[in-house]
């Protein structure tokens, strides 16, 4: 049998969104808030071709980080510091810290992310 604590380690390790916990969607959103991050990743999943513009990937991805607030505001402005999805997942930490919102948790995630797709590009 699982501990009482396992919910929050899928959530912790991104797999709440799938499992039973669901505590990624569910910890302080209000029932819209889960819809449209629901139809943001379904509209992902399914190839829409508006769901793979930087603004949407941007919310996408922070939602992971993020699962307590709209972050679609906070995607606007990074995109609006950084210029591009490309720039802000290059983007420093502290350069990421910098920006009201970010804060270490979601500042290693995005670089993290931007440092994978970098890698693996070079190694193809």
């Amino acid at each position: 049998m699982a501990p009482d604590w396992w919910p929050f380690l899928d959530w912790a390790m991104g797999r709440g969104v799938e499992g039973k916990g669901k505590m990624a969607e569910t910890v302080g959103t209000s029932d819209g808030a889960r819809g449209h991050r629901q139809r943001l990743k379904d509209r992902f999943i399914a190839a829409d071709p508006q769901a793979r513009e930087d603004e949407a990937l941007l919310e996408l991805l922070l939602c992971y980080a993020i699962p307590q607030k709209d972050v679609q505001p906070l995607a606007r402005k990074l995109l609006q510091t950084f210029g591009d999805l490309r720039a802000v997942l290059d983007a420093d930490i502290d350069a990421l810290c910098a920006v009201d919102g970010i804060k270490e948790h979601s500042a290693v995630l995005l670089n993290l992310t931007g440092w994978i797709g970098t890698h693996t590009e070079a190694s193809s």
